[in-house]
């Protein structure tokens, strides 16, 4: 080997003990730089993680408080329809007794007529004078029964009234329980520790966005209708009638026979007058033609056959007499029974607003703020891993900065009302559909109320973040803050 090759191997020697230690200041940064990119992934997954966990708890928060909400509406849809049922069952014992005392005067007219008929009067007469005695004594027993059940009636109406008072002012608080239920029971407990998780938003400014909302809509979304108000429920009640009380009541082709110059008339109805009384009768007349007036003129001659007649108010009174007037129609108004301390049809909380451009999108929101504490996420600052050494050569610390020390969430749901409707697909639809296949609209008359979460909109955001003391144009927009604290 020449002098000269020996330099040269001596040199690359040299050069590659100079370049390891490049390697290691190389190595050395590129194992810190690393190290926070790696810290830096971790708490911004970590962060994520956490801030996924606050709106999940809102959402489910929310969903639940709505439903309760829906329930409530429910309840009371199905409290209204119960009364209006008990109404019913009520107008129908009244016109029943009217009809007891109309077959009880037409078997006793028809019988003085009937016995005289050849062959098979003695039959017919026994006959009539059992129906006669039958229809009397339902009639007297029914005496006793109306005014009872008019008690245990106006009874139900007050302490529906009451509770329904209640539930249309209270029942928000009672979805704020529900929701800070559910969240309680999303945290973890071991043993005697229980997890930091996730809790409601209890400050002064985001309760006054929250719950005093949630409780003005809620109270604004119903109104009790009373007094002239009434026209729904009356028109409901008249709705639900059976046939028997529902309209007129003619009688039978048979009962009717146009003979030319004689015949027989059957007339009779229920009606609700003044949503404060109703009025039901049945008359059975017999006509024939005769001489009327001076000079003497053909007309109609009437003789009552049979007569009822129920009335039922607060006062006890007889109403008026039915057109046209006849005999028949004098004697029911004098004879009928007349039950008192019916308050009529009964006042019921329904949606406040009726207008047909509020039909569509009927309903009512929910919402709730959870937050999340920064020491239920573990990044490296709760951990402690990045504390600050105060050293020259840098500094480890890479503190979260979330504002308020929290992650917080927003979570809006609403209450809708929804029945079935055939013809659209609705495969889930089965009886609940409506029978004339029409779109129903809601109200407290049926229960089909149902809730589901609902976007916020930016407005509500804007004033979430006002109420944590953020805003959106102020030295918190320019701060250095996570996405988790917003």
């Amino acid at each position: 080997m020449s002098r000269r090759q020996a330099r040269r191997e001596t040199r690359g020697l040299r050069s590659a003990r100079a370049s390891r230690g490049q390697a290691l200041v190389w190595l050395l940064g590129t194992m810190a730089a690393a190290a926070a990119v790696l810290w830096g992934v971790y708490n911004i997954g970590q962060l994520t993680n956490g801030k996924q966990k606050a709106v999940n708890a809102a959402d489910a928060a929310a969903l639940a408080g709505a439903t309760v909400e829906a329930r409530t509406l429910n309840l009371m849809a199905y409290n209204n329809r119960s009364l209006i049922a008990n109404e019913v069952f009520m107008i129908q014992t009244t016109a029943l007794q009217g009809y007891m005392q109309y077959l009880s005067h037409t078997a006793d007219n028809i019988e003085d007529y009937a016995k005289w008929i050849p062959y098979v009067g003695e039959v017919l007469s026994a006959i009539l004078t059992t129906v006669e005695k039958v229809t009397a004594a339902i009639e007297k027993a029914m005496d006793v029964a109306i005014p009872a059940q008019v008690v245990v009636l106006e009874g139900l109406k007050k302490v529906t009234a009451a509770t329904h008072g209640v539930l249309a002012t209270t029942a928000s608080l009672m979805a704020d329980k529900a929701a800070a239920d559910l969240v309680a029971a999303n945290r973890a407990q071991f043993g005697t520790h229980m997890d930091a998780g996730v809790s409601v938003e209890s400050r002064a400014a985001v309760k006054t966005f929250t719950t005093a909302q949630n409780l003005l809509k809620w109270k604004a979304f119903t109104k009790r209708y009373s007094g002239s108000e009434r026209k729904d429920a009356a028109d409901v009640l008249l709705a639900s009638r059976d046939k028997f009380t529902g309209g007129p009541r003619p009688g039978s082709p048979l009962l009717t026979l146009n003979l030319g110059l004689m015949g027989f008339v059957k007339d009779g109805d229920t009606r609700l007058v003044s949503y404060d009384r109703w009025e039901t009768e049945d008359t059975y007349e017999y006509w024939y033609w005769g001489l009327c007036g001076k000079p003497p003129l053909p007309c109609k001659k009437y003789e009552a056959i049979g007569w009822g007649r129920g009335n039922l108010d607060k006062p006890s009174s007889r109403g008026s007499t039915w057109s046209p007037g006849r005999d028949a129609q004098k004697r029911a108004y004098r004879e009928g029974h007349a039950h008192g301390g019916w308050s009529g049809v009964p006042a019921l909380y329904d949606v406040a607003d009726k207008s047909a451009s509020a039909r569509e999108t009927l309903g009512v929101d929910y919402m709730i703020a959870v937050r999340r504490e920064r020491k239920a996420t573990q990044t490296s600052s709760t951990m402690e891993v990045n504390k600050s050494v105060g050293s020259v050569a840098g500094d480890t610390d890479m503190d979260e900065q979330l504002l308020g020390q929290q992650l917080s969430a927003l979570g809006k749901a609403r209450v809708f009302f929804e029945r079935p409707q055939a013809g659209i697909g609705d495969s889930t639809a089965g009886a609940l559909v409506r029978h004339d296949g029409a779109k129903e609209y809601g109200s407290l008359y049926d229960p089909y109320w149902q809730a589901r979460l609902q976007d916020v909109s930016y407005s509500e955001k804007l004033a979430y973040m006002t109420a944590l003391g953020m805003s959106p144009t102020g030295a918190a927009a320019a701060a250095k803050v996570t996405p988790g604290g917003q």
